[in-house]
């Protein structure tokens, strides 16, 4: 279990107009614990605390279709593990939404 005194807030931004439909938001901040986590797990964290994202990571390709950026870096491997701390930001966009 992760310690709940090491939450930070991380802004998470939605490019493109057909996500930002479909999860029904633009830009919102999240409360999640500091540390390392693997892109497989922040997505499901992600899934946990915004409504309709599920609806966006439903596809088996990631990278191709819809892809998620941390800290202006995008990762396609589910098990590579980033490190969120106060400064961290997360965006999730499709192929040409200027991410």
């Amino acid at each position: 279990m992760r310690n709940l005194s090491n939450n930070i807030r991380i802004k998470v931004k939605v490019l493109s107009d057909p996500l930002i439909r479909i999860v029904g938001i633009e830009e919102t901040d999240i409360v999640v614990n500091k540390g390392r986590f693997s892109l497989n797990e922040l997505i499901n964290t992600l899934k946990s605390l915004i409504p309709n994202l599920e609806k966006v990571f439903q596809t088996r390709r990631l990278g191709r279709e819809v892809f998620i950026a941390v800290n202006g870096q995008v990762i396609y491997d589910l098990n590579k593990v980033v490190e969120l701390g106060g400064e961290s930001r997360i965006s999730i966009f499709t192929l040409g939404a200027g991410g």
